[in-house]
């Protein structure tokens, strides 16, 4: 059986886990959802020195701890960088990196650089007009949406400078472990897919094994059993 890490995306939280959680543990496998400070059950630890280094010890402390070994990494969204310069910073401990639906970035690039230039900069406005320049402000979801209907008022504000941080990413992962890029083809277009379609381009250049899953963006809730079952598929 194989032992995950699984990283939330923006705004959210382990919580977002949940359902892919107890279907990996029903079929034998441990399974740690780490919430990264300022998010989530975290939120009130939320404030202008959370950086890119805290996000590593969140999850690294997880490893250290729990004295996990042979991890499956896997990071959603926003965070996917983070998984890319964990990886690289402590490669023994991890068995496969795998980024979902996830912003993919070049060794010294930050997080929004692999951003739509025009998306970052709006961003960056609500983030200077709305979250005193350094968080980004409450996720505030249409009603009807999946996010209003599954998140259920979880999502919090988060931080911003950890994304504003060059992320020390290895060249070339691959070398070191198996990496694997999940692509979710169900989403409407918007400056988010774009840029993900652009990260799912740089992985396949850098030789990561890319699958496409037939979900929205958020996979945790739109096809949890799917992908639960690919991520078990990848233990074989």
């Amino acid at each position: 059986m194989a032992t995950f890490v699984l990283v939330h995306g923006g705004w959210s939280g382990g919580w977002v886990w949940r359902a892919v959680s107890k279907e990996l543990r029903c079929h034998g496998h441990d399974v740690y959802t780490p919430t990264l400070t300022g998010y989530g059950e975290r939120s009130h630890l939320l404030s202008p020195a959370v950086s890119l280094a805290t996000f590593l010890d969140d999850v690294l402390n997880v490893i250290r701890f729990e004295d996990l070994l042979d991890v499956i990494l896997v990071a959603h969204s926003l965070n996917g960088p983070l998984a890319q310069g964990l990886a690289s910073f402590q490669p023994s401990v991890f068995a496969q990196l795998v980024l979902l639906d996830a912003f993919f970035v070049r060794p010294g690039d930050r997080t929004v650089d692999a951003f739509e230039p025009a998306f970052a900069s709006t961003i960056q406005a609500w983030v200077d007009a709305a979250g005193q320049g350094w968080f980004v402000p409450q996720l505030q979801p249409d009603q009807d949406s999946i996010d209003a209907t599954e998140g259920r008022g979880r999502h919090t504000a988060m931080p911003w400078n950890p994304y504003l941080e060059p992320v020390a990413v290895r060249a070339k992962l691959t070398t070191v472990l198996p990496c694997t890029f999940i692509l979710c083809t169900e989403k409407p277009a918007s400056p988010t897919d774009t840029a993900i379609l652009a990260s799912a381009q740089r992985a396949r250049e850098d030789s990561w094994t890319l699958i496409e899953l037939r979900s929205g963006h958020v996979p945790m809730w739109t096809a949890p059993t799917e992908l639960a079952r690919l991520l078990a598929d990848l233990t074989s």
